[in-house]
């Protein structure tokens, strides 16, 4: 949402001087040092899969910004899954965690235990599309409901695979006051 007045005649305006930007939440401007920084990473260009000399800068770029990052995050490099966007990240991590399930219940027989997720009513179309697939696929999947200001009503229910819940939902303005890991 952008809210933004110009002086004369209470006019909407779309000049930044004048913009208020009210949802930092999904994307933000970029950090004051970024735009020098990324003129000289756009010079390395290439494919960093590639094993030819064009592909060995963006490859060099590539695995410093991981180590940077893990370093950061105190986890080794390797632990990073890069992906190109919050709603690939949710799929890859709802099915990644439905395909560990049950690959450690086969073993050559029938799933005996159905994987469990748990997940508020608010959450984010890629989620919700998602876990609509795995259910299709045998998943169990339980909606937890919301108060009229965006806040779990819930009761603690026995075991489950994995718990997602958003930790924050700018149009709803409701912050989780913890999130659950099992």
């Amino acid at each position: 949402m952008v809210a933004s007045v110009a002086m004369s005649y209470g006019q909407f305006s779309l000049k930044s001087e004048n913009r208020i930007y009210l949802d930092h939440n999904a994307t933000a401007p970029l950090a004051k040092d970024l735009p020098g920084q990324a003129q000289e990473w756009l010079k390395e260009w290439g494919n960093p899969s590639s094993i030819h000399f064009q592909g060995r800068g963006p490859k060099t770029l590539i695995r410093e910004a991981r180590q940077n990052l893990a370093k950061m995050l105190g986890v080794d490099s390797l632990e990073l899954i890069m992906t190109s966007g919050g709603s690939e990240a949710n799929n890859l991590a709802l099915k990644g965690v439905f395909d560990a399930y049950s690959f450690s219940q086969k073993k050559g027989q029938r799933i005996v235990d159905r994987p469990k997720f748990l997940v508020s009513a608010v959450e984010h179309p890629s989620v919700r599309k998602t876990l609509d697939f795995l259910s299709q696929k045998g998943a169990r999947v339980e909606v937890i409901p919301v108060d009229r200001n965006g806040f779990l009503i819930w009761k603690p229910t026995p075991a489950c695979s994995m718990i997602r819940l958003l930790w924050f939902r700018s149009c709803m303005r409701a912050m989780r006051q913890g999130i659950f890991f099992r």
